[in-house]
């Protein structure tokens, strides 16, 4: 406390605090919007679009008084400049401060290859000749090309402005910059109410504003201190809103520091898109109606943003924003201090419940740049509170956690989150999932020195939380052995998929992940395949949540032997998709390399229904700040994928791959080949609430010489059945139904054809057949052929033709039912289909049928 205390003081000494400025001679306007742009960094190409979208809401009764700070090299297009300057949007301003360069146009053309555009020599060569002859329109039109789609209907056209001053060099990341800015925008255009929006780069607690030439941003005690200096020497009683058009910015950390000068707060808990907000409708309807209150402008502003990316630009899943209540940041802060000292109490009897609580909370940031997920820890407030009340056996802390909730519920106005946010409520806060993840912020002492004093008790639950997970949980006690792989004695393959079976043992495990890394003779390894390995288990309110059961615990899962590959259209690489907790997303990680030599550390976003790349985002850092934000990409960009594997620490090792994509003609893609012929170590790795991780690693080998790779096999230990099926379909699935049964199922991409395995306890096919006939005898329109006796792996068995409908739809199927005595299980093998894909479902019948094989089950200890 006292360390925040002195770095507040300090920024408020650097500032000063000092008289009022003169309000200029000029009427007072209904509203001033302060725009602090802070594009010195990589954002830059955006800002674009925003300016655009100003301009065509700009007005009489809203002043749009903007300061933006821009970067070399990322835009150059429209006015190539690097400076400060200061604008105010007005109707119909004009000004060339953004015209567009024929020369930079033409210099960028010129700097590409027919290869970065995807053309022909021939095709090139007439592309760079429309260039050297075009218009200014034309010259216009190219360049806004580049340009994202502007939202509230505004016009595709740059950016009509002329400064009202040049400061030329300035640190955007100086709190007395914004000090001035505030005060002179205040000064010069008074208004009866103001609006704050910062622009730029945002890390939740940790920053916003980045200052890439100056090496600087905005830490949350040095905006404090210019909101203080500020609203003094301007005579700004309040801001009626202080908004953050920048990522992760929505946590209770901020909101709390902003309630002294604002009325209501918009931000965002997860990452913003590049294009940023929607700036036309709002500014539009405040012109037309400049009475309405904040509350119905910040749901306004809510709504034209989602709108933005639900109609306008659709490529992005998560998107949210809210308008909250600062006046109510207090009752939080108390219903805070209430959970921790219930917790104190008794920490020991909900250490569980706040484990899995948090592990199944809501997080942010984690899809844009997962690898700086636990830097972030970003988890939504409300969501992680309603799952500690119903987790606690402590009745005070189900009380103090539902009064968190409850609190915090009554602080958001209005959020609106995307499909893929679905427990996105408006508020977040920083919870590092351990005491290890939580020096990747900086640890306690900078969050504390950071933040509010008035948070101490989130403080001191955080400190308890870890404290006694670290005091409580052995790490010699928790263990992963691997007891086998299936074949034993045999290479693994697209056909023969490895079975691996492997014990737990431990108390409070919140992550089992499996790694497959390729071994090259000459030292190389290259990660190839990784994915959780989830247990569920179900709340009393319906939600599925992870958790693993403590004590010792036997575990199978097959490995698919498959690796992906992407693909600039050209070139193929081998790396790893990083799994997501989007269901249609994975994520390569990597460089961004730009055409003058700059690079980032970098991921490309893929679509895996269509798999293609929907989005390159790049992480801003300085110190332990993290800020996620989207790249705009350039023809004749390069990305560069990063190989991983694991250190003998079990820490992932991150290395660039020798191959580079490019940006320019077809879009990036991914496909999965059958995994590269060779050695490899699969490992095995758990970690405990206390971050306690232990580790177990097999060697096996993979051939996939010769294969046809049109098809793949299904084997299920559990079932002792091996089969071959469409390269090209889903993954398996296990459905369980409520009394227990089993069904296996495998189907094309679309779903229309499915195949589904049951093992019964039966003693001959005659019983699986009687059994699987009465099943299909409450289906509608069911007409079936004689059973007729066929050979299956060497085991009597019957066949079966059906056909039948559902919702009014025609699907006709074939039915093998097989006995296996060594087994002692029968087997119903069912496949059934649309009439249009009979064809289809025959051939992959019969290659199942035709590559069948039985084998000893496997139930585990």
């Amino acid at each position: 406390m006292r360390k925040r205390a002195g770095i507040l003081l300090a920024c408020l000494l650097l500032i000063g605090v000092g008289g009022t400025v003169p309000a200029a001679a000029q009427e007072r306007a209904p509203w001033t919007w302060m725009v602090y742009l802070v594009a010195d960094n990589d954002l830059e190409p955006f800002a674009i679009n925003d300016l655009i979208e100003m301009q065509a809401g700009a007005g009489e009764n809203v002043n749009i008084v903007i300061q933006m700070d821009r970067a070399e090299s990322y835009e150059e297009v429209f006015g190539d400049w690097t400076e400060t300057r200061r604008y105010a949007i007005t109707p119909g301003a004009g000004g060339s401060d953004f015209a567009v360069s024929r020369e930079t146009i033409q210099a960028l053309f010129a700097s590409l290859t027919p290869d970065d555009l995807g053309l022909s020599s021939a095709e090139f060569d007439d592309l760079l000749n429309q260039v050297r002859s075009a218009s200014d329109s034309e010259i216009e039109a190219l360049a806004l090309q580049s340009i994202a789609t502007p939202g509230g209907g505004a016009p595709l056209a740059a950016p009509r402005l002329a400064a009202l001053e040049n400061l030329g060099e300035v640190n955007s990341g100086d709190p007395q910059v914004l000090v001035d800015f505030i005060t002179w925008a205040a000064a010069n255009y008074p208004a009866e109410h103001y609006g704050l929006i910062l622009w730029d780069h945002g890390g939740g607690w940790t920053m916003v504003g980045s200052d890439e030439q100056d090496g600087d941003l905005l830490e949350m005690p040095e905006i404090e201190a210019a909101l203080e200096a500020a609203t003094v020497q301007a005579g700004i009683e309040r801001f009626d809103f202080v908004a953050f058009d920048a990522c992760l910015m929505a946590q209770l950390e901020v909101f709390e520091m902003l309630a002294r000068f604002a009325d209501y707060a918009i931000a965002s808990e997860e990452t913003i898109p590049g294009a940023g907000w929607e700036y036309t409708t709002p500014l539009r309807t405040l012109n037309q109606n400049p009475d309405m209150d904040t509350a119905e402008l910040g749901r306004i502003i809510v709504d034209s943003y989602m709108t933005f990316y639900t109609d306008v630009i659709t490529s992005y899943p998560n998107f949210d924003l809210a308008l909250l209540d600062l006046s109510q940041v207090g009752g939080v802060v108390d219903s805070i201090t209430a959970l921790a000292s219930a917790v104190a109490a008794n920490p020991q009897d909900s250490l569980a419940a706040i484990g899995q609580a948090r592990n199944n909370a809501q997080v942010f940031g984690a899809d844009s740049s997962p690898d700086e997920a636990d830097a972030i820890s970003s988890v939504d407030l409300i969501h992680v509170m309603n799952l500690l009340a119903e987790l606690s056996p402590d009745p005070a802390v189900a009380e103090a956690a539902q009064g968190v909730s409850d609190t915090t519920a009554a602080m958001v106005v209005y959020s609106r989150t995307s499909d893929g946010l679905p427990d996105a409520s408006g508020v977040s806060i920083f919870f590092p999932r351990n005491a290890r993840t939580y020096e990747l912020s900086g640890g306690a002492g900078l969050y504390r020195a950071s933040n509010p004093a008035s948070l101490l008790p989130w403080y001191d639950f955080l400190d308890t939380f870890h404290g006694t997970a670290t005091t409580t949980l052995d790490a010699a006690a928790l263990n992963i052995s691997i007891t086998g792989l299936l074949p034993a004695d045999a290479p693994g393959s697209i056909y023969d998929p490895p079975v691996i079976l492997f014990d737990l043992n431990g108390q409070q495990i919140v992550d089992v992940s499996f790694f497959v890394t390729l071994q090259l003779d000459d030292g190389t390894q290259y990660m190839l395949d990784t994915d959780q390995l989830v247990s569920s288990t179900v709340t009393v309110d319906g939600e599925a949540i992870t958790g693993y059961p403590d004590g010792l615990s036997s575990w199978e899962f097959t490995w698919n032997v498959e690796m992906p590959v992407v693909s600039d259209g050209e070139v193929e690489i081998p790396t790893l998709l990083l799994p997501s907790d989007q269901e249609n997303q994975a994520i390569v990680s990597g460089f961004y390399l730009w055409k003058d030599g700059r690079s980032a550390t970098a991921y490309l976003v893929f679509d895996t229904e269509n798999r293609v790349v929907t989005g390159v985002w790049g992480v801003e850092q300085s110190g332990t700040a993290t800020a996620p934000a989207e790249i705009r990409v350039s023809p004749g960009d390069r990305f560069q994928p990063t190989w991983r594997f694991l250190d003998e620490n079990n820490e992932v090792v991150l290395v660039g791959t020798d191959d580079v994509l490019t940006f320019g003609g077809a879009p990036f893609t991914f496909r999965y080949v059958p995994a590269q012929s060779g050695d490899y170590a699969l490992t095995i790795l758990i970690e405990d609430l206390a971050g306690n991780i232990s580790a177990d690693t097999a060697n096996l080998s993979v051939d996939n010489e010769g294969l046809d790779t049109a098809y793949r096999g299904f084997k299920d230990v559990s079932f002792g059945i091996n089969f071959l099926y469409p390269w090209n379909w889903t993954d398996p699935t296990v459905f369980e139904d409520e009394e227990g049964g089993v069904t296996l199922n495998v189907s094309d991409e679309s779903g229309d054809i499915n195949i589904y395995i049951e093992a019964y306890e039966v003693e001959s096919a005659d019983a699986v057949l009687d059994l699987k006939l009465e099943e299909f005898s409450g289906l509608d329109d069911l007409e079936y052929s004689e059973p007729r006796a066929v050979d299956l792996d060497g085991y009597d068995a019957y066949y079966v033709d059906y056909r039948f409908t559902t919702g009014g739809e025609a699907r006709e199927g074939w039915l093998a039912v097989v006995y296996v005595p060594e087994n002692g299980l029968g087997y119903s093998l069912d496949l059934d289909a649309p009439p249009d894909l009979l064809e289809a479902a025959d051939a992959a019948f019969l290659t199942m049928l035709d590559s069948l094989i039985f084998f000893e089950p496997y139930a585990g200890e």
